[in-house]
């Protein structure tokens, strides 16, 4: 379904709408039973839309992760990334838009990861230093 036609489809539900709801205000309009069939219709189609465009964006989201930086080959766009809480390297291509000149072996890093594909990469945040206890 195009967008073009989605919004004309919310357009017309909002408007049947509107005029179910105002129908005792207004005298002119007239409240039938294939009227309010149709909306139920329509407003089911739209339920089920709604539902799957938000499982979609379930299926096509990147797995974020934080690890360590083993080795960076600018040359062939990779990088060996390992995850903390794992002994395995993993070796990400880079995305285009991923500047690995600024990355460097042995750098903390939080990293998007879509199908072995590094979309995003940035320094972890410096763990805060613990405060002193006792007087």
């Amino acid at each position: 379904m195009q967008v073009g036609s989605f919004k004309i489809l919310i357009e017309y539900f909002l408007n049947l709408w509107y005029c179910v709801v105002h129908a005792p205000q207004k005298a002119y309009f007239k409240i039938t039973k294939e009227g309010v069939r149709h909306m139920k219709k329509v407003a089911a189609i739209l339920v089920v839309v709604v539902l799957v465009v938000s499982m979609a964006s379930f299926v096509f989201a990147a797995e974020s992760k934080m690890g360590t930086i083993k080795s960076v080959d600018t040359q062939a766009g990779t990088v060996v990334f390992c995850a903390e809480g794992s002994t395995t390297d993993v070796t990400l291509k880079a995305d285009k838009s991923v500047d690995l000149s600024k990355v460097k072996a042995g750098e903390k890093v939080h990293v998007s990861i879509d199908k072995d594909m590094l979309m995003h990469i940035m320094a972890a945040p410096a763990a805060a230093p613990k405060a002193s206890v006792g007087c």
